[in-house]
């Protein structure tokens, strides 16, 4: 199976990815909810860089991966090149604003895609000798592998988005949002004075710099899903390591855990 921008032959991939680079800035233009501007920010903003990243570090004719260890480690890359992003924007002078985000992230997919294009034509195979393609034996198991996958997601997906804007934040949550709001408006000590990491707080602060307000479900969403995400890496290391009922059984086994299924509801 193809991944995204894999062959550079292959228009539909590079016309499907310029679609959802376009599609993701018109939540931005138009009067739409908040949880879609928020996926539109985590797609703009992580997930399109992410993919871009991880062909770049794959490298032209490299063995190629299931479509869902790609996404895997798309959805990985994405998340750290968000918070690298918004991290670089917090250091400039002055505070936040949506068009700033929006011009950095244009750029960053911009550059990589500059950089891709380039690599790729110097990787190129001679002309008439054509790559060999490698044969993906997870691709003969995909509808197995979706049932598995899907049986997988609806589980945790439920446990972990279902009424996900359950209280109001609370605790650390609160705490975050308002370093999250002293980010946007250019306090330079709302990162360092933290004593965790900053990630729990940028990646709140990139919807609510986006979408111009923040409420519960859009600040605990990129942490929910990130849980899921973290289901589905697992069923795919335990594949590789042991299977396929080895991979759903250490994925289901995570998905019901109730110390994860807290820590993906959470900011």
């Amino acid at each position: 199976m193809r991944s995204i921008l894999a062959d550079p032959k292959d228009r539909a991939w590079r016309l499907l990815f310029i679609l959802a680079a376009g599609l993701a800035h018109l939540p931005f233009l138009l009067p739409t909810p908040l949880w879609l501007q928020a996926i539109a920010t985590l797609v703009l903003a992580g997930l399109l860089p992410g993919a871009l990243l991880v062909e770049l570090l794959i490298g032209w004719g490299a063995p190629r991966l299931a479509a869902m260890e790609r996404a895997v480690l798309s959805i990985g890359a994405g998340y750290s090149s968000m918070v690298m992003l918004m991290l670089l924007l917090s250091y400039l002078p002055g505070g936040l604003s949506r068009s700033a985000l929006l011009i950095a992230a244009d750029l960053l997919l911009l550059t990589l895609a500059v950089v891709f294009i380039l690599t790729r034509r110097s990787a190129a195979p001679p002309v008439g000798h054509p790559a060999p393609e490698p044969q993906n034996p997870a691709a003969q198991r995909l509808p197995t592998t979706l049932i598995i996958v899907s049986s997988i997601l609806l589980v945790g997906g439920f446990l972990r988005l279902a009424n996900l804007g359950y209280g109001e934040f609370q605790g650390d949550e609160a705490r975050l949002a308002l370093r999250a709001a002293e980010v946007i408006q250019g306090y330079e000590n709302a990162l360092f004075v933290h004593k965790k990491g900053p990630t729990e707080i940028l990646l709140p602060t990139a919807i609510y710099v986006m979408s111009e307000r923040l409420n519960e479900v859009a600040a605990r969403l990129p942490f929910a899903l990130a849980s899921l995400t973290g289901l589905v890496a697992t069923f795919c290391l335990g594949r590789r390591l042991f299977g396929s009922l080895a991979g759903w059984a250490a994925a289901m086994l995570l998905a019901v855990d109730g110390y994860l299924i807290a820590f993906g509801r959470v900011v």
